[in-house]
């Protein structure tokens, strides 16, 4: 018995043993630093070399050193296994921070596209609002007569001159007068025409109406006179002033047109302004 385990430990200790040994050793520290396993892969090859190492008991100094040669690689190759590892970890990292940024860009495009459809929405229904509020009140849209020259008797025609529908619309005119009472008499008793509605537009019940029943004789007109002319419609009051001349074919005609606005107020008291909707000079004698 004593014999074989001399024998054995013999075997164990030879060269052809130690030269497998380290073999096997350099084969394992070589496929770590070729395929840099996970951390723990190269630790438990670590161990197992220890262990070989614990068993060979006393060793040559070329096959200590062969050892130390494996131990060496094995270590290098587990601290790249780890190096390796966090580096993929930080790409991993970035990678789901990558796909989370981009998840939540596009939740807030998403949101962003649902806030302008939203606000668009609003715009529709504000320019709506609007331009149902411009129908019902006129807005900005006004109207003046104008005396069509050349036509004996000249009636006169009126036009809506903007974008919206004037209604309600009432035609008042003070022709020229002589004398303190005849003037007072033509404030207190003007002429009246109405209208109605006037459209926006040139052509159609949209164009130029002719204000029926209300014409100019050219042959009472000797000098410059002067037709004030009120316009009444559900925005506001057209003031219009129409100045006549004769002229050598046919008469001459001016005009300058005016609203009333709230200047400001001071308290009770209301001052108001006027703003020149149209001026022309004096038409041509051709």
């Amino acid at each position: 018995m004593q014999a074989w385990e001399e024998k054995t430990e013999e075997t164990w200790k030879s060269w052809p043993t130690s030269a497998f040994l380290c073999g096997s050793g350099t084969l394992a520290a070589i496929w770590t630093w070729w395929t840099v396993p996970a951390p723990g892969v190269s630790i438990a090859i670590l161990g197992l070399v220890a262990a070989v190492m614990s068993l060979r008991g006393e060793m040559r100094p070329l096959e200590k050193a062969a050892w130390m040669l494996i131990i060496s690689g094995l270590l290098v190759s587990e601290i790249q296994s780890i190096r390796t590892d966090r580096r993929q970890a930080d790409e991993q990292a970035k990678s789901d921070r990558q796909i989370q940024d981009e998840a939540f860009r596009k939740v807030l495009r998403k949101e962003d596209d649902q806030l302008q459809r939203t606000l668009q929405g609003f715009e529709m229904v504000r320019r709506m609002a609007k331009t149902s509020i411009e129908n019902q009140t006129g807005g900005d849209s006004y109207a003046y007569v104008t005396p069509q020259i050349g036509v004996s008797p000249t009636p006169l025609t009126i036009y809506n001159y903007g974008t919206n529908t004037l209604t309600g619309v009432l035609v008042e005119i003070l022709p020229p007068t002589q004398g303190l009472e005849n003037y007072i008499n033509a404030v207190l008793n003007p002429v009246e025409i109405e209208v109605g509605t006037l459209h926006p537009g040139t052509s159609g019940t949209a164009g130029p109406r002719v204000l029926k029943g209300y014409l100019i004789d050219p042959h009472q007109i000797t000098a410059t006179a002067q037709y004030q002319v009120r316009i009444y419609s559900q925005n506001f009051t057209v003031t219009q002033v129409l100045f006549f001349k004769p002229g050598v074919h046919h008469l001459l005609y001016k005009t300058l047109v005016t609203k009333q606005y709230v200047k400001s107020k001071v308290g009770n008291t209301v001052y108001y302004g006027y703003k020149t909707l149209f001026q022309n000079d004096w038409s041509k004698d051709d």
